[in-house]
């Protein structure tokens, strides 16, 4: 049975696991033993938490053995992006921390502390970033499903590139509370997954309102998993085509894709618009300039004394307090640029957003205080 194990999907390997067809510590086990064999090639783990994960995969065993199963994703094995201080709280067991580049912005980097990870489908080929290490890890059967992150693309084009589901949550539906901060505006926690089915059950986990992030939602988790098989007819969806077709230009292949997937979508019965929004390059030099400050705000005492990132003791304090300095950089590089045309085009429609933007700082500096 173990020859196939690295490769179950959670689902698979949580309903052997619950009617007790599999063991946590055999599936443990087939996949450090992966590890051990296949990562010297590719990257993927920075850490490899062996020892943790066997005893977290012990004591899987003997809860699950006494009729105390917590969920789909008790016993399975996954890993984490290296920027999380926190591991998962469902039963589910940590293998390692996954290659990431720097404070989770850019890559590759050839110059950081750890090579970048390599692509399983074809090692001379990039991952994407930033979570790279988590999608290259679930691509290679080296975690059953993984935790990235994601500020502009870094959970997505990871899964584009590795063939794996990537997920980025609606902002405020999971909390970033002990993640390492980019841009507090932009931030997202999200799985990683060989399917969908997968990703819901992920996602049931991690998401719910959590006082410890200022902008995390107060509402329950919905049942994702059983919302899956859900009757779409009617509804509607809009289509952003100029985003691939004319800003953008895409290749054939991903175009063909795209229209594939519109067309399953207009079979199950929804409503499929083509609608159009400014150009994509608006939204590339907003997000460039917010990110830009907020990650300088955020890691500019780290960056310049070389000292480790603080514990997360008082990371509400320090989330909102760097968050309010990367607002006043952004508003003083927004009015540098005023002058310009195109940027007084855009400014009327920006100031409903620089409202929301200032709304959410004086709440995260309530809170903090």
């Amino acid at each position: 049975m173990s020859n196939g194990l690295h490769f179950l999907t959670v689902a698979e390997a949580g309903r052997l696991i619950s009617s007790r067809k599999l063991s946590p510590v055999e599936l443990t086990e087939t996949l450090l033993s992966r590890i051990e064999q296949i990562d010297p090639q590719l990257n993927v783990y920075i850490t490899v938490t062996a020892e943790l994960a066997r005893k977290r995969a012990r004591e899987a065993e003997t809860e699950i053995m006494r009729g105390e199963h917590r969920g789909p994703l008790h016993g399975i094995p996954g890993a984490l992006k290296d920027i999380y201080n926190t591991v998962y709280e469902a039963g589910a067991i940590l293998l390692g921390k996954l290659a990431t580049s720097e404070y989770a912005h850019g890559g590759p980097s050839f110059d950081a502390p750890w090579p970048p990870a390599r692509n399983p489908w074809h090692t001379a080929h990039f991952t994407g970033g930033s979570s790279s290490g988590s999608a290259a890890a679930v691509a290679a059967g080296l975690a059953l499903g993984a935790l990235g992150s994601d500020t502009g693309g870094s959970i997505r084009i990871p899964a584009a590139y590795c063939g794996t589901v990537g997920l980025k949550p609606t902002y405020g539906l999971v909390s970033r509370h002990g993640v390492v901060p980019n841009s507090c505006t932009f931030d997202h926690c999200g799985p990683l997954t060989w399917t969908v089915e997968d990703a819901a059950i992920v996602l049931q986990a991690i998401a719910g309102h959590d006082r410890r992030d200022p902008a995390s939602g107060e509402r329950p988790a919905a049942d994702y998993r059983s919302e899956l098989n859900g009757d779409i007819r009617g509804a509607r969806i809009g289509v952003i085509r100029h985003f691939w077709e004319e800003d953008l230009p895409l290749g054939a292949e991903v175009c063909a894709a795209m229209e594939a997937a519109i067309h399953v979508l207009t079979q199950l019965g929804a409503r499929v618009e083509t609608v159009k929004v400014r150009p994509l390059r608006d939204f590339f030099d907003v997000k460039i300039i917010i990110v830009e400050s907020e990650i300088f705000a955020v890691h500019q005492k780290d960056s310049s004394t070389g000292s480790a990132i603080s514990a997360p003791i008082s990371w509400v304090r320090r989330w909102a307090a760097d968050c309010f300095k990367a607002w006043i950089t952004c508003r003083r590089i927004a009015s540098a640029v005023a002058s310009s045309p195109r940027w007084r085009r855009f400014t009327p429609n920006t100031m409903p957003f620089s409202r929301q933007v200032r709304d959410r700082r004086r709440a995260s500096m309530r809170i903090a205080s």
